[in-house]
């Protein structure tokens, strides 16, 4: 694996003060990003459930925001490579805000449709696509390898606690509020984002990609990278399954669940997206406390193999005390499977190729998400109820979980040197 300069902007890897100015910069965007994309996700999905009545259409508007990610995830990850990252963030964050901003403006103006839905996906899908591959590969260059899992526990538990409240807080402004309010709001959190992101001081790698390699050069070399390496096919491999055969599922079936199994309100699927998210923090503040050593991926697909048997059980319950319980120990897998992963690849791969690699993961995880939303929403529309699509998912989600665990045995990189 290649090797670039050593960073001398780094703090040392023995420091115990994580909250420098641009991680707490970093942290503060993210923390408002993350409110604000809570808070609209469950407002989309339930304006589209009960106030245009088209469940059944809620995989389409998905699938418009996936196809821009795949369409421009690379590119994404190409330019975090080649220019400044906090500039990609700041801007992503300022063209996200301006979108709520006219989305809640058409909504107070008395105009609503499932199409206004499919075009702001189309925008915010496009938008994505250049934002997350920046984010992921921007932390490796304002933290230390030996820190990476403890950064991004913290922004995971940063994350969590955002789609903790998010929900909680747009169920209540939706119940006593309006949707408009709703989203002048999250304009108003995308725009403090957008502000951290930019006031963040310059303490990126000088070694970028070479900018005079043509873009789809870039890309190709982004695929070769992973087919030579030992253990990124495998990560990818797991990611695109947890994706397609858990977070679809999931995230189309919980609204209608909570519809048609529990004949449940508005409070009551914000209360069970909020157990789901403190399962989430509970797991990533287990793993701001502890370190997994040189067994990270082992113990990753140990607790990928325990989410399969928890979504199974999931698929059979019909108490809404039980579905809480069952979604919380749901939410404390994705952490600990979710994190040191994305921690693994970042302090193995080199800087000059995280950005590019990170667009790939980004897209495994990310871009996949809705292809498999549209299709848990078809199977829907086919006559399958919500409680069968989860429970068929569960079983080839538990084998490949098996086949992972065995398989991670094989990829043992050597440690980046940068």
């Amino acid at each position: 694996m290649e090797a670039v300069p050593k960073q001398s902007s780094l703090p040392s890897a023995d420091t115990s003060r994580l909250f420098t100015k641009p991680f707490t910069l970093l942290w503060m965007s993210a923390l408002c990003s993350g409110l604000s994309i809570s808070l609209f996700l469950f407002s989309q999905t339930w304006y589209i459930i009960q106030v245009l009545s088209q469940e059944a259409s809620l995989g389409i508007v998905f699938m418009a925001a996936t196809i821009p990610r795949i369409g421009f995830m690379l590119i994404g990850g190409t330019l975090a490579d080649r220019m400044s990252k906090k500039r990609i963030l700041s801007i992503t964050s300022m063209l996200k805000a301006f979108l709520m901003l006219l989305l809640g403006g058409i909504i107070w103006w008395g105009y609503s449709s499932l199409a206004l839905f499919i075009w702001f996906a189309l925008f915010f899908g496009t938008i994505d696509a250049f934002y997350w591959p920046a984010q992921n590969s921007f932390i490796p260059s304002i933290v230390p390898s030996s820190s990476l899992l403890r950064a991004n526990s913290v922004l995971q538990t940063t994350n969590q606690t955002s789609q903790l409240l998010g929900p909680v807080l747009a169920g209540f402004v939706i119940e006593w509020g309006s949707y408009p309010l709703l989203y002048g709001f999250v304009g108003l959190l995308l725009l403090v984002a957008s502000v951290s992101a930019w006031c963040m001081p310059k303490q990126e790698p000088d070694v970028l990609s070479k900018p005079q390699q043509r873009l789809k050069e870039s890309i190709e070399e982004s695929f070769y990278y992973v087919k030579q390496s030992d253990f990124l096919p495998l990560l990818l491999t797991s990611i695109i399954c947890l994706n397609v055969f858990l977070m679809g599922p999931l995230y189309i079936g919980l609204p209608i669940f909570v519809d048609q199994v529990l004949a449940g309100s508005t409070l009551q699927y914000s209360f069970l997206e909020g157990a789901l998210a403190f399962g989430m923090l509970a797991g990533a503040i287990v793993l701001t406390l502890t370190t997994l050593g040189q067994n990270r991926l082992q113990i990753a697909f140990l607790f990928m193999i325990m989410q399969a048997l928890v979504f199974f059980a999931f698929s059979l319950t019909q108490q809404f005390w039980l579905s809480l319980l069952i979604l919380f120990t749901l939410g404390v897998t994705f952490s600990l499977i979710n994190v040191p992963i994305l921690s693994f690849v970042q302090e193995k791969v080199p800087q000059a190729s995280l950005g590019k690699v990170m667009s790939l993961v980004s897209l495994s995880s990310l871009g996949l998400q809705p292809i498999s939303q549209a299709i848990t929403s078809l199977l829907i529309a086919c006559g399958l109820t919500a409680k069968e699509v989860m429970l068929l998912a569960s079983i080839p989600l538990f084998l490949a979980s098996c086949f992972f665990y065995w398989r991670q045995k094989y990829a043992r990189p050597a440690k980046r040197s940068d």
